[in-house]
């Protein structure tokens, strides 16, 4: 949904991003602190107002919030938002509106300040060193002051370079494969995709992304072991993951 920029999508997000820790990370796993700020910033049309929610509310988990303050720097490497509402927005944070909780949205907000040149922010940062908000170690006063000796233009030129702060993209969405445990039935080592290589340079975007989408079980798919079926399998048998302890817990 993230990849078709499903902004009817949103709403669901947040209410998931608003669970309570051991739920959401039962639910998504890794995503939460992989790519969860993609998401975010790829479904919410701009609307960044649910987003703000959840970065404030100090009873949510705190790497979720901060997946939701990072994609604020995604939506202003997309042009949905500016840099100016971002030099407004951080300076609210560190003025009151995010409560001294001591989690890692305090320790990621002087990060995020540099990444989009701290010019207009240096007093809050140092400020919020000064009063214990967050660690001066941390709140890496000599990155900040390095990206003050830059241009703006040439420090939101590398953030636009950093593939970290962007939509999700086909790629993204090809990696499902090791979380679905694989989109072929085949034994053949080679028919992981439905499709061949030509097949996928021939059809673009959406088109393909149906294509192999279409390809997956129409059964509920059980949460995959983090070792993907073609990787060596863990009990060192030196045979794919697939080929050994896989199958027999499947048989199991």
């Amino acid at each position: 949904m993230a990849y078709f920029r499903e902004k009817k999508a949103y709403a669901g997000i947040i209410k998931l991003a608003s669970l309570p820790d051991e739920q959401i990370y039962d639910l998504l796993g890794d995503t939460v602190t992989e790519d969860l700020k993609n998401i975010f910033a790829s479904v919410c049309d701009g609307n960044i107002e649910p987003i703000k929610e959840i970065i404030e509310n100090s009873s949510l988990d705190e790497y979720v919030r901060t997946e939701a303050l990072e994609s604020l720097l995604i939506l202003l490497n997309h042009d949905v938002i500016f840099r100016e509402q971002l030099v407004f927005y951080f300076k609210q944070l560190f003025n009151g509106k995010l409560e001294v909780d001591y989690s890692y949205v305090w320790e990621i907000l002087p990060r995020c300040c540099s990444l989009i040149h701290p010019a207009g922010l240096k007093d809050d940062i140092e400020k919020a060193v000064a009063d214990g908000k967050v660690m001066e170690i941390l709140a890496d006063l000599d990155f900040m002051n390095r990206q003050l000796q830059r241009s703006i233009d040439e420090v939101l030129d590398e953030l636009k370079e950093d593939g970290d702060y962007s939509f999700i993209s086909e790629d993204d969405v090809y990696l499902l494969e090791d979380w679905v445990g694989g989109f072929s039935t085949e034994e053949d080592d080679d028919d992981d995709y439905p499709f061949d290589e030509d097949d996928k340079n021939e059809m673009e975007g959406e088109e393909f992304l149906r294509n192999i989408l279409s390809g997956l079980p129409s059964v509920p798919v059980r949460r995959a072991s983090s070792v993907g079926r073609n990787d060596p399998c863990p009990c060192g048998s030196g045979k794919k993951y697939k080929k050994c302890c896989l199958g027999k817990e499947e048989n199991d």
